[in-house]
C-alpha cells in the first residue's frame, strides 16, 4: 500500500526479486528509494518522509553482542520504541563489559546516560534488550526474573527497550556467568 501511495511502479517492485532476497533488506531499498525520490524532486519536508527516513535507520541498524568466553554472538536489531537511547549506544559502540546475572537476566554497565523514554516499561518478553537508567546497563531477558509473576521476564525498575534478539535463541545467555566479558559491536 505504501508503495502504491508513494508512486513506485508495480514492476519495479517485482524486478527486485532477483537482486534482493530479504524481505527486511527489500523493504528498506525501497524506504530508501522512496526517500531519495522525494528528495531530488524536493518535495518539502513532512512527518511522513521524517517518519519513513526514522525507520529507515532503524531497520538498518544492528548491533553484535559477543561473549567470547562462552562462545556467544548474537545479533540485536534496534527497534523504534526508544530511539533516543538507541542514538546514544550507536554513538557509544563498541562497548566492553562485565555481566552480572539476575535470574534469567544478563546486564552489564554502559557508559551511556539517557533518562528513560515515554513507553518506557517493566513487562517485556524473552528475548528483548533493554537500557536501565538507574545503573545504567544492557539488559538480556531470556526467561525469568526474581520479579517475574509468571515464567515471563519482568525488569526491575521500567527499562527502554531498544531491540532484540534476532538471530539464535536468546536462551544462549544462559550459560553467561558473572564476570563473563561481553562486546558489543556494530553489526554491517
Amino acid at each position: 500500500m505504501i508503495l502504491i501511495l508513494m508512486g513506485l511502479k508495480k514492476d519495479f517492485f517485482e524486478n527486485t526479486n532477483d537482486i534482493i532476497k530479504d524481505t527486511d533488506q527489500k523493504i528498506l531499498y525501497f524506504l530508501n528509494k522512496i526517500i531519495h525520490q522525494r528528495k531530488k524532486e524536493n518535495y518539502p519536508s513532512n512527518d511522513y518522509i521524517s517518519k519513513l527516513e526514522q525507520l529507515s535507520d532503524f531497520m538498518a541498524e544492528k548491533m553484535k553482542i559477543v561473549v567470547p568466553k562462552r562462545k556467544i554472538t548474537a545479533i540485536l536489531e534496534f527497534s523504534e520504541e526508544s530511539p533516543k537511547t538507541v542514538k546514544a549506544i550507536l554513538k557509544a559502540l563498541p562497548i566492553k563489559g562485565k555481566f552480572d546475572r539476575w535470574g534469567d537476566e544478563a546486564l552489564f554497565g554502559v557508559p551511556v546516560k539517557e533518562k528513560l523514554e515515554p513507553n518506557a516499561r517493566s513487562d517485556v518478553e524473552i528475548g528483548e534488550v533493554g537500557y536501565w537508567d538507574v545503573d545504567p546497563s544492557i539488559c538480556i531477558f531470556f526467561g525469568p526474573t526474581p520479579v517475574s509473576v509468571d515464567e515471563n521476564p519482568k525488569a526491575y525498575s521500567p527499562i527502554n527497550v531498544i531491540g532484540r534478539i534476532i538471530d539464535a535463541d536468546p536462551k544462549i545467555f544462559s550459560v553467561v556467568e558473572d564476570g563473563d566479558e561481553v562486546r558489543l559491536e556494530k553489526f554491517k
